[in-house]
């Protein structure tokens, strides 16, 4: 539903006197990721038991980061928050962060955690996004000022359907 709250929020930017050209750009590239949202649950939906497992392609991590990163500055500037970006060094000399993935699933993983730590941190507080290379890989850290998730319910959080009990926030599915 991320895009579906982009779009919202566009159009009652536009309603309030912000550029509409602005705001029909950011329209339109959301009606792109809904599309794409449609086809991704067409895939999950396709992952029976025996089906073919998802396509994996080589990725450049960061512009998949970068720009959930700006997606999520889009929203927590009308939220009171705000996206301290810490990116990696980047230059000559310093590899790219390669990975294999699907390349829709891995922006939605990013997407989903940012999204929620911009959900759950205070007002006026900031959500860190870092990557950095670990054990061979990356690791992602996204921090916020929220209350965070009770140790008991770590273990469940990742499970379909799933949500907290007694979360602050209300909405969502727990597909995240």
């Amino acid at each position: 539903r991320s895009p579906l709250a982009r779009m919202r929020l566009a159009t009652g930017l536009a309603a309030q006197g912000a550029d509409p050209a602005t705001q029909l750009a950011r329209i339109d590239t959301e009606v792109d990721r809904l599309d794409a949202l449609v086809s991704g649950i067409l895939d999950v939906s396709r992952l029976a038991p025996g089906a073919p497992p998802l396509t994996r392609e080589p990725l450049e991590l960061l512009p998949l980061i970068e720009r959930s990163v700006a997606d999520a500055r889009f929203e927590a500037e009308s939220l009171g928050r705000r996206i301290e970006w810490e990116p990696p060094g980047v230059g000559p000399g310093i590899a790219p962060l390669r990975i294999q993935g699907d390349a829709h699933w891995v922006s939605a993983a990013i997407e989903n955690v940012v999204r929620n730590a911009l959900r759950h941190t205070a007002p006026g507080t900031a959500v860190g996004v870092r990557v950095a290379r670990e054990d061979g890989g990356y690791a992602l850290r996204v921090r916020d000022a929220g209350p965070g998730v009770p140790e008991s319910e770590l273990a469940q959080i990742f499970e379909p359907f799933h949500r907290v009990p007694g979360a602050a926030t209300p909405g969502g599915t727990g597909l995240g």
